[in-house]
């Protein structure tokens, strides 16, 4: 859900500029299909090649977004991830335009996360990414931007929690990239709470295959030895569509450790759903506990 939270956030701005009469153009090496049908208003989309793929991806895909800086007269290129931000950083450096970052979780100090904090600007979505950056990076004050991460509550239907249904009771869990044990965690714990409230249903949920085939056949073999196979079922999210989590009475975001996935928790929360969380990064920063959710 990292690159969940990227591809929203792409397309969040790209859609604000719109409304606000700014041009925006969306460059990225996902189909354009990733952003979901109609996401993208008013907004030119360019494709490159997996420039993560080969040093010779990585050329081309350079060749491509600097023709399309100076073709299109871009004067900011945006970027979010270490290697994009070195190709954004690497045509900046051959063009007029000027480069900013988005630094949406903790980078270990090397050379090749060193390109988050080579743009003019770099913007954190939390206070303690953005210590760890000033910290760890040594980067001047004066080139950090603290934006609160947010949603256009009009793109969502809040609905009270006396709405949803009082028959079934549904939970969606999430674990952030990397934490994928998370999953088999969680379905011990709910051996309990089944016994408690038998109606329960539960959907794990992944973003475009972060779960491999091996590890959903490990987990639904798990489901069946612990009994939970009739209570288990697996949704893998291909594109932007937030509807999916609304059929929900509760999400778990599992991550015990600084996650960037927190678009998850904020789209929850604008469907008026809670969330059960860990305290830890910048989770901490925009659950209310015991209001909007419940740390664990």
């Amino acid at each position: 859900f990292d690159s969940y939270d990227a591809v929203a956030g792409a397309a969040d701005l790209a859609n604000y500029l719109a409304r606000e009469d700014y041009s925006g153009i969306v460059v990225s090496s996902l189909e354009h299909g990733a952003f979901g049908e109609g996401r993208l208003i008013n907004t030119e989309y360019f494709k490159l090649p997996r420039f993560e793929a080969s040093v010779k991806n990585f050329a081309a895909a350079y060749k491509i977004l600097k023709d399309v800086v100076k073709d299109e007269k871009i004067d900011i290129l945006h970027s979010y991830s270490p290697l994009s931000s070195w190709l954004a950083y690497l045509v900046c450096r051959h063009t007029d335009a000027s480069h900013v970052t988005t630094c949406d979780k903790f980078y270990r100090k090397n050379i090749f996360n060193y390109s988050m904090v080579l743009s003019k600007m770099v913007i954190v979505h939390s206070e303690v990414v953005g210590k760890h950056i000033l910290g760890s990076f040594n980067l001047p004050r004066d080139r950090l931007r603290f934006i609160r991460p947010s949603l256009r509550l009009e793109d969502f239907n809040f609905q009270e929690v006396d709405q949803r249904s009082k028959t079934d009771f549904s939970i969606a869990i999430i674990a952030p990239r990397g934490m994928d044990g998370e999953y088999e965690y969680f379905l011990k714990t709910m051996i309990k709470l089944i016994r408690i409230i038998p109606p329960i249903k539960i959907t794990i949920v992944s973003y475009r295959s972060q779960l491999s085939q091996n590890a959903k056949d490990e987990l639904r073999a798990l489901a069946r030895r612990l009994s939970l196979a009739s209570h288990v079922r697996f949704f893998e999210a291909s594109d932007l569509r937030t509807e999916f989590l609304s059929q929900f009475n509760l999400l778990v975001f599992s991550a015990f450790q600084e996650s960037a996935a927190l678009r998850p928790i904020l789209e929850a929360q604008a469907y008026g759903i809670p969330v059960i969380a860990s305290r830890v990064g910048g989770v901490a920063e925009i659950i209310s506990d015991n209001k909007t959710g419940i740390f664990v």
